[in-house]
């Protein structure tokens, strides 16, 4: 029979407390996705929902996180929207700013669509500062080149690429010039992903491997499977996430629910003794709570 492996999912694992010396309001929640791209909250926005536009990558950067706007019917309505973040100036240390003052923002690009390159040269001119390919399976040789044509033009522009789920798919993206690896299963959920493919890992163990070929090139990972509660949140940047992507976010309830998440976040971080998500990643370890799944 083919070789059989051992998959987790957040609901099989908790971590264990450790004696802290750490208040809440001590952790910081900060992460980098690039050179110039720090983030206050490690948190994203869905590219594949309904409500996420200017008015949601706004209230997000506000807030610390990033953004991530739709492609629209025509690249001068992405770039609008685009422009519409970048006229709003930081206010306020929690916001997530590039290095002249603006919130930040991402872009998604489909690369299979006839003048992408082109597109995302347009993008780069209203000051995106990053862009997105979101597929189900970004380990494709057409993908792969698709990413490599883009490098060759705008290698100084970030590029985050998903989804994978494996070490293999990990490097082939990387090296096709991916800058930020989203680990996902090309779906928002890995339930109804296997059940159409019968294809995938299990997210714990997804980022794991492909946090372990990640960290060699220095390149971060981003969450987009089974982030259901904070408690997945803090499970995810353990097991080695820079930030996870949020799927259910709107404009009017975006802020709020960053809060929320940010304050149990923190809450849990300082259980394990930890002022920081890197500091967690040290400190961390995760204790089997169930049993393994029957073959």
């Amino acid at each position: 029979m083919p070789g059989l492996r051992e998959g987790l999912f957040f609901d099989d694992v908790m971590l264990l407390p450790r004696r802290s010396e750490v208040a809440a309001s001590d952790v910081s929640l900060a992460s980098r996705l690039s050179t110039n791209i720090v983030l206050r909250l490690p948190f994203v926005t869905s590219a594949r929902q309904p409500a996420a536009d200017y008015r949601l990558a706004s209230t997000v950067a506000r807030a610390g996180g990033i953004g991530i706007i739709p492609q629209f019917g025509s690249a001068a309505d992405q770039e609008h929207e685009v422009r519409k973040v970048k006229e709003l100036m930081c206010k306020d240390d929690e916001a997530a700013c590039d290095l002249k003052g603006r919130l930040v923002v991402g872009a998604l690009v489909d690369l299979e669509r006839e003048g992408a390159v082109e597109w995302i040269g347009s993008l780069a001119e209203v000051w995106t500062d990053i862009i997105v390919v979101d597929v189900p399976h970004a380990d494709h040789l057409t993908i792969l080149h698709q990413i490599q044509a883009v490098k060759a033009e705008y290698d100084w522009l970030p590029l985050m690429v998903g989804n994978v789920q494996t070490r293999a798919g990990a490097k082939d993206v990387i090296d096709a010039g991916a800058d930020i690896i989203v680990v996902g299963s090309g779906s928002s959920s890995f339930t109804e992903a296997t059940e159409l493919s019968g294809v995938g890992v299990p997210e714990l163990s997804a980022l794991i491997e492909v946090e372990d070929v990640a960290s060699l090139y220095g390149r971060p990972i981003i969450c987009n499977m089974g982030v259901r509660s904070p408690a997945s949140v803090v499970k995810a940047l353990a097991a080695g996430a820079a930030a996870v992507v949020l799927n259910t976010l709107t404009a009017d309830t975006a802020s709020q629910i960053l809060t929320h998440v940010a304050t149990q976040v923190r809450e849990s971080l300082s259980y394990v003794g930890a002022r920081s998500i890197a500091e967690l990643r040290e400190k961390a370890e995760f204790i089997r709570i169930r049993a393994p799944y029957p073959v």
